[in-house]
């Protein structure tokens, strides 16, 4: 098969899969709409999200079902079940601690105490959590003292897809939905998901059962549980998987995700950005760091203000060449730029890792040499991404207009590359 004829071959694959495919699709928007959704509407965030669950814990929740969700979660992180109903139960949203933080819930049975924790897009701010569990424990204290009786087991719960940053070895990590590829050690509980569906069978109110039929589905389109709304599309993921690492097909491919936009590809795509930009950073500065914390571009495009860093080890403390979206959604916002937050922002206490005091030498000396973007207190230097939304369409046009696929050629891809290579060699007017 010569390959001039490669992608061709494949769209035709595809293509002959592609009725079927579309025909179950509106059969099932028809029938069911499944896209129809209350909390992905709603656009949730934290607050609103915590709320649900606080109502979702108490016994005396508009849900009717009593213990049966409460005890769920208790038995999920070894903590005793409420043995009866009504047995007290107080469940108080935004805890105050002793040092002016809220814990976004505090459960407090006659056998238990438990702080949950969650966390959607946001980041930790600095010694969040083991401040949480201290206060916790010291409560657990003064419930002995008060009552004589033995101390009160308690649990910190971390509901999140991101790891705890402080007090790893007591925190329960919960993760939203369940995780393949979670390997990294702590304490570990079963994913949120599962508890609830463990629950299902036992709800006995059809409006308990469809509100949280819509919640689980949130789950899943938000933290990637299902890149697409049925199993049987696997067969597509691995297809995809397979002819992505050759650039000759990376277009045809594209064209196919534009049909049937896949979370699988787009992350593939955005891998793609991601290495491209590495590759033609360290070819000029071998000693370039992906900051400790950044992991992978994809997953820290999901969050909001959860930048991709990279410095290299002679610049000022706290700055960095950084991509970060600024956004809830998901890749809503994407823009780039010189990040060294100023030590005289209100922010800098939670943040002290990455407050830069040298930044007003950086804006005396590096920004002006840049060109025409914006400044305010994190970032010496930044400028919108050409295309700021960088969903699934997003990554499968770059693969239809890069030359043979290759995304690191792409114009939108170039300009990024080329100013990060810009501020880089800037940088070396410090020295």
């Amino acid at each position: 098969m010569s390959e001039q004829r490669l992608p061709v071959d494949l769209l035709r694959k595809f293509e002959k899969k592609l009725p079927i495919l579309e025909a179950e699709r509106r059969t099932a928007e028809r029938h069911s709409a499944p896209r129809l959704n209350a909390f992905s509407i709603l656009g949730p965030d934290e607050r609103r999200i915590t709320s649900v669950l606080s109502n979702l814990l108490d016994p005396s929740g508009h849900h009717g079902q009593g213990t049966l969700f409460l005890n769920c979660f208790l038995r999920a992180v070894g903590l005793p079940e409420v043995a009866t109903f009504p047995e007290k139960v107080s469940i108080t949203v935004d805890a105050f601690t002793d040092k002016g933080r809220m814990i976004d819930l505090l459960i407090e049975t006659p056998n238990a105490l438990m702080g949950v924790e969650v966390k959607i897009f946001a980041n930790q701010s600095k010694n969040q959590l083991s401040d949480y569990s201290d206060y916790i424990e010291e409560m657990s204290r003064q419930i002995l003292k008060r009552h004589g009786t033995r101390q009160m087991p308690w649990k910190l719960v971390f509901l999140a897809e991101q790891a705890p940053e402080t007090a790893q070895s007591t925190v329960i990590r919960m993760p939203w939905a369940r995780r393949e590829d979670v390997e990294e050690e702590g304490v570990w509980a079963a994913p949120f998901r599962d508890i609830i569906e463990q629950a299902m069978p036992h709800i006995k109110a059809m409006r308990t059962r469809s509100l949280l039929d819509d919640f689980l589905n949130w789950i899943d389109q938000t933290f990637g549980n299902s890149s697409m709304s049925d199993d049987q599309f696997e067969g597509y993921a691995q297809e995809i998987s397979q002819n992505f690492g050759d650039p000759t097909l990376r277009r045809a491919l594209g064209m196919f995700m534009l049909n049937k936009a896949h979370q699988h590809l787009h992350r593939l795509a955005i891998e793609a950005i991601e290495k491209a930009i590495l590759d033609a950073l360290k070819k000029n500065w071998p000693d370039l760091q992906i900051e400790p914390g950044s992991t992978s571009l994809y997953e820290r495009l999901i969050g909001q203000h959860c930048e991709w860093a990279l410095r290299r080890p002679n610049w000022p403390k706290g700055a960095a060449i950084a991509l970060q979206n600024d956004v809830r959604k998901p890749f809503g916002h994407v823009f780039f730029g010189l990040r060294a937050l100023k030590a005289n922002n209100f922010e800098a206490k939670n943040y002290a890792h990455m407050v830069c005091v040298e930044r007003y030498i950086i804006d005396e000396i590096v920004t002006p040499e840049l060109p025409r973007g914006e400044t305010h207190p994190w970032w010496a230097w930044c400028i919108n991404s050409k295309n700021t939304l960088w969903d699934t369409q997003f990554s499968a046009r770059l693969m239809i207009e890069s030359p043979d696929g290759d995304i690191s050629q792409h114009p939108d891809v170039e300009f990024i590359i080329n100013h990060l290579l810009l501020i880089c060699k800037k940088m070396e007017l410090l020295s």
